[in-house]
């Protein structure tokens, strides 16, 4: 796990945010690889989960993705699962989190990234639209790479 947290900062260092989601990308199974930011409610009072980066496995030419309102977003859970959140197969019933109905990912492994004063500003996470089996070392990297990407984000 360190070799992987390593490399991460190396990519991280050298190649920006895309870097870094490339080399988290490279370590998973999952499609596509994420950084959003928390925004406040809008004038309609939706809150809006904003698009900073993105990597899909399948076309390495996207970079980035569209924002969605964090009432479709499986990253609205979080206050209520803690900081990360993570499900192979979310068209299996589930008593802890329902299947987001214009959510078209089905499999997901995130956490929330804080500032260094503690607030949620946002989230890093794998997703796809199949159901994928999230590996045991997905979360403690995506964990610490959250802490490296935090001061980027402030």
């Amino acid at each position: 796990m360190h070799d992987e947290i390593r490399q991460f900062q190396d990519a991280y260092s050298h190649g920006g945010v895309l870097g870094g989601l490339r080399m988290l990308s490279s370590r998973t199974s999952f499609r596509f690889t994420g950084i959003y930011r928390f925004r406040e409610p809008d004038a309609s009072g939706a809150a809006l989960l904003e698009n900073v980066a993105l990597i899909d496995r399948q076309d390495p030419s996207v970079t980035s993705g569209p924002s969605v309102p964090m009432a479709d977003a499986y990253c609205d859970y979080f206050g209520t699962h803690g900081d990360e959140l993570e499900f192979a197969d979310i068209s299996a019933p589930s008593p802890l989190v329902p299947r987001k109905a214009r959510n078209p990912a089905l499999s997901y492994c995130g956490v929330v990234i804080r500032s260094a004063q503690g607030n949620a500003v946002g989230s890093l996470c794998y997703f796809d639209t199949l159901p994928c089996q999230p590996r045991l070392t997905d979360l403690p990297l995506l964990r610490a790479a959250a802490k490296v990407i935090a001061s980027g984000m402030q």
